[in-house]
């Protein structure tokens, strides 16, 4: 590895053979992307790249996810990702086929929001129309918040496999916070 001549908070980044940013020493350290200059992704000890685990507001609309989330992707700018009940097979209800069930606004400056519908069938009341989002691949790590998090609460869908491949699930912690934990899939998961 090589100095990579960036510092933050005393840290002393390095420069491994791809390129990605990893910290000195034995501390592993995960970086936003984005957090160290001409960095993308952030990389383990081993300099292997991997996605950060994210936490982000998820906010439930009521028919107009779509028209929410194109509002703020005018005013934080970046790229929109949405994503409809159709093209998931997500529900059978005509009605809400294309409907947004995942939308994704990432900014250049690292800011994430994510919305969806609320479907039906769900409790929908504006106010409480939001969840806490944690993402990313490190399996244990995100299992082990699940686990702290669904427990003495509520789980309100179980931590299994999802249409698109992750591992997803939503609880209530204790206090009544909704949280969506979601465990990317690796190229060895089935489907």
């Amino acid at each position: 590895m090589k100095p990579g001549g960036h510092r933050a908070s005393g840290i002393q980044f390095l420069r491994n053979g791809n390129g990605n940013a990893v910290a000195d020493g034995a501390v592993q350290v995960y970086f936003v992307a984005g957090s160290v200059p001409d960095t993308d992704l952030c990389a383990d000890q081993q300099g292997d790249p991997i996605m950060p685990t994210r936490l982000n507001p998820y906010l439930a609309f009521r028919e107009n996810a779509r028209d929410a989330m194109t509002f703020y992707a005018s005013v934080f700018g970046g790229e929109l990702t949405l994503s409809t009940f159709r093209d998931f097979h997500a529900s059978e209800d005509p009605a809400e086929l294309d409907k947004i069930m995942h939308g994704e606004l990432k900014t250049q400056n690292g800011l994430t929001i994510m919305g969806a519908d609320t479907p039906k069938e769900m409790e929908y009341k504006p106010g409480t129309n939001y969840s806490v989002s944690l993402s990313g691949e490190d399996e244990a790590e995100l299992r082990g918040y699940w686990d702290k998090l669904a427990q003495g609460g509520t789980v309100t869908l179980p931590l299994e496999q999802a249409p698109w491949g992750d591992y997803f699930g939503m609880c209530a912690d204790k206090f009544g916070v909704v949280w969506m934990v979601n465990i990317a899939g690796t190229e060895s998961d089935p489907g």
